[in-house]
């Protein structure tokens, strides 16, 4: 079973079939199901979302061993093919609280 952009799709009758849509860039619009006389049986809105383009994470932890508290946000490229590199960037602060010292960093990472 194959249709073309503007051609409806034949399914037969009184057997279970899949439709498989691909979608090719965001948008919305409806799915309208019509019996071979034209009268509508069906009407389903749908929404293709845009592609997500980054993920972001942040983590806390505490070592009450160490007394070593930190907090840390990355963010990273979600790649749009195969090709595409993977990039990450992250942030770390790092405090002692019964001493008051403070520490940091700061990393990036490109694989390819």
């Amino acid at each position: 079973m194959r249709g073309g952009t503007n051609s409806p799709v034949s399914l037969a009758a009184y057997s279970p079939q899949s439709v498989t849509l691909i979608a090719n860039g965001a948008h919305s619009g409806t799915i309208t199901i019509s019996n071979t006389e034209g009268k509508v049986l069906a009407q389903v809105p749908y929404i293709v979302a845009p592609t997500k383009t980054v993920n972001q994470s942040v983590s806390l932890n505490y070592s009450p061993t160490t007394d070593w508290g930190s907090a840390t946000y990355s963010i990273g490229g979600v790649p749009q093919s195969i090709l595409d590199p993977r990039w990450n960037i992250n942030f770390n602060l790092n405090i002692r609280p019964n001493t008051g010292k403070v520490g940091g960093s700061v990393g990036i990472s490109i694989n390819w």
